[in-house]
């Protein structure tokens, strides 16, 4: 259960990041592109009325060519209403975001009930299982498909990377077994989502699927393996110039210095938290992924 338990926190943060970002990018085109402009389109007939019916001096021909633009433009105001109606985004974004708080409570209850309990029954399972199908269901609306596949990519590279073809039931490495998924997943799913948002033309329009998930991948990497944050100023300078840009190298999450099997003898299976590690032999990051203290 609890193997389940965690990959149901997965595939809740996963929804729960989708949900969010669609909620922010329908808010953006709801009110900035429909209900802005036919605020703005029947907010100028009304000055322009009142501009040229109050001037006594002005000719026939001047209020016949007004009263024309104002009908034009309370026309152009009402069809654009008529379409925010229909399109009703602001309801949609608004469903989305109660999917995402919905979620987030899930995921913090997982959270808690995994660092409280020694053992999780199969009732909770089941029961945070129909909790997650009543919140994604209680959204009629769907995720756009670039969010859908660049969320996808992701999960299907992360999973590869953790446990490639060829490797049957076993583990790709002698260290994955000792790794923290949800910490990493959560991880993941929290760059993609960066990615996302320092996308320009974000919320109106979402980054191309394929290219998202890389640069959320490498990011990744760069944290778990490294320890550094990625200078995301570099990749403005990389989309307004790519000679700006200097070249990544492209490394394996598990291409880590010093190798692992040196400390592989003193790692006890039984209580790896209580394990101890001289300062300065990893990372500190991944020291907390593995579960490890540093003395």
């Amino acid at each position: 259960p609890t193997s389940m338990l965690k990959n149901l926190f997965v595939n809740i943060e996963q929804e729960r990041h989708m949900h969010k970002l669609t909620a922010q990018h329908l808010r953006a085109i709801h009110n900035w592109l429909l209900f802005l402009p036919s605020i703005i389109l029947t907010l100028g007939a009304g000055v322009l009325a009142l501009v040229f019916e109050a001037d006594l001096k002005s000719s026939d021909t001047i209020r016949v060519y007004s009263s024309i633009a104002v009908g034009v433009i309370a026309l152009i105001s009402v069809f654009w209403q008529g379409v925010s109606k229909q399109l009703d985004l602001g309801v949609k974004s608004a469903l989305h975001g109660a999917t995402s708080i919905a979620l987030k409570r899930l995921s913090e209850d997982i959270l808690l009930t995994l660092s409280a309990a020694e053992s999780i029954p199969a009732e909770y399972v089941a029961l945070i299982g129909e909790k997650f199908g009543q919140a994604v269901d209680a959204c009629p609306s769907s995720v756009p498909y670039k969010l859908d596949a660049a969320f996808s990519a992701l999960s299907d590279r992360m999973v590869l990377m953790f446990r490639p073809p060829g490797f049957g039931n076993q583990a790709p490495r002698k260290y994955v077994q000792k790794l923290d998924f949800i910490r990493l997943y959560a991880t993941a799913y929290d760059e993609l989502s960066a990615v996302i948002i320092d996308y320009l033309a974000f919320p109106f329009a979402f980054p191309n699927p394929r290219t998202a998930s890389d640069n959320a991948l490498s990011n990744f990497k760069s944290i778990v393996t490294e320890g550094r944050e990625v200078d995301r100023s570099r990749l403005c300078r990389k989309w307004l110039c790519p000679c700006f840009a200097s070249p990544d190298e492209e490394r394996s999450l598990f291409d880590v210095l010093p190798a692992a099997n040196q400390f592989e003898h003193s790692i006890s299976t039984q209580n790896p938290v209580s394990t101890q590690i001289p300062v300065g032999t990893q990372n500190p990051i991944r020291n907390y992924m593995l579960g490890t203290e540093v003395y």
